[in-house]
């Protein structure tokens, strides 16, 4: 994993977001939504909107709860001639909770979507931040320089 800069309080102007209002799962399917509506990298919009999707749930399920006031976390999405990177950060992360893919059982039904967000993204790491954890992947557009 290679480090990364952290999230800056205000994104580039080629950064969409998107506030994580409540601990809901439906929010899921409506990211996934949002996001095949904002990336332009057709080639590889599929792995970007499930990764987007895993990121998010893996936010809201790894929340404490009940959550502080405000929002639960934030969604980023930003775009370069290079490459599509998405950021979930979780704004009130369990206490001692760390991002790290972990072997499932085969039985279960849950587990596997940092799994899936190593084999889909081309890096991927996280970072924390006071009481934030941001989740990143990034994406290399097809033809374009990391």
């Amino acid at each position: 994993m290679q480090p990364h800069r952290p999230t800056p309080a205000n994104p580039p102007p080629n950064t969409l977001c998107r506030i994580l209002a409540t601990s809901d799962p439906s929010q899921v399917g409506a990211v996934r939504a949002w996001n095949a509506e904002a990336t332009v990298e057709e080639a590889r919009s599929h792995d970007i909107q499930l990764v987007a999707g895993e990121l998010v749930a893996n936010a809201l399920t790894h929340s404490s709860f009940p959550a502080p006031p405000g929002p639960v976390g934030m969604i980023a999405l930003r775009q370069s001639a290079h490459h599509v990177e998405v950021r979930v950060t979780n704004h009130a992360p369990r206490p001692g909770s760390v991002p790290l893919p972990r072997p499932a059982d085969p039985d279960a039904e849950s587990g596997r979507g940092l799994l899936l967000v190593a084999a889909l993204a081309d890096i991927w790491g996280w970072h924390r931040e006071d009481t934030r954890i941001t989740v990143w992947a990034r994406f290399h557009r097809c033809g374009g320089a990391q």
